[in-house]
């Protein structure tokens, strides 16, 4: 049994090793980006560059040095704001999904770790979060029309779709919270690990927004939990800490931190 965030490692690697032989999933079966399917249009060029301007933060991918470049490490980081995805932040991983899926650099690549700041526990002044959804300044300042709004949604949707399809397993680690948009990124993973940390928590609370996923969470809960656990999860808006999260399958394991940073 897998018990810690080593031990994980591990079993990722041999198990992606075993599923890149089967070849589980083709790089034909990975969706065209959104931007590459029509010529971009003067509205959503313009839309873009305004993404990339907002906000503070940084998403980036790094390579997991003891695993020979064979496992990746995304990294979100805007701990002021417990991982909230920017403008800025946004774009760059639109980027990093662009890179893993066409870059040759990754080609040999087996696993994708995705996590937050805080989550290797190295800093104990750093609060942990996987990442609490969509920053709000976003929506006040840049998605402010429904074109935008659609625009945004069609972007992340279409993101976390090429992430999901990508020919490499990918895990998130969720230690602190992933709400809201978080949650959506979670679901965007092959597997979902879960700290017993008292902050972790999972939830889809787009409904105390009086809203619903955006960025296609809803239809991958119901592919991960089932129709009728997702219909709950989503209508009651329900935060999870691990042990309900696992009960609901939403996460694979959970992972026992010691004492002194359960806390």
């Amino acid at each position: 049994a897998c018990r810690n965030w080593h031990d994980w490692r591990m079993c990722v690697s041999a198990s992606a090793r075993a599923r890149q032989k089967q070849q589980y999933r083709s790089l034909s079966s990975v969706p065209v980006p959104l931007h590459e399917q029509t010529p971009l249009t003067e509205a959503y060029h313009g839309f873009l560059q305004q993404i990339k301007r907002h906000g503070e933060g940084s998403i980036t991918l790094n390579v997991v040095p003891e695993n020979h470049g064979k496992v990746l490490d995304i990294h979100i980081d805007n701990p002021s704001k417990r991982n909230c995805l920017s403008g800025h932040m946004i774009f760059q991983l639109m980027t990093i999904i662009d890179s893993l899926s066409k870059n040759e650099q990754y080609s040999n690549a087996m696993a994708v770790m995705l996590r937050g700041t805080g989550s290797d526990c190295t800093d104990p002044n750093l609060t942990p979060a996987f990442c609490a959804g969509l920053d709000f300044s976003l929506a006040k300042e840049v998605v402010t029309t429904s074109d935008q709004g659609f625009m945004m949604c069609s972007m992340m949707t279409d993101a976390l779709n090429r992430l999901r399809n990508l020919n490499m397993i990918s895990v998130a680690l969720l230690h602190g919270p992933a709400l809201g948009g978080g949650a959506e990124l979670a679901t965007s993973c092959d597997f979902r690990l879960m700290t017993d940390c008292t902050t972790s928590k999972v939830g889809f609370v787009h409904g105390m927004l009086a809203a619903s996923p955006g960025w296609g969470g809803g239809r991958r809960l119901v592919q991960i939990v089932g129709r009728r656990q997702a219909l709950r999860l989503l209508g009651t808006a329900q935060v999870l800490n691990a042990q309900e999260a696992l009960a609901a399958d939403l996460v694979d394991a959970v992972l026992t931190l010691p004492s002194t940073e359960s806390s």
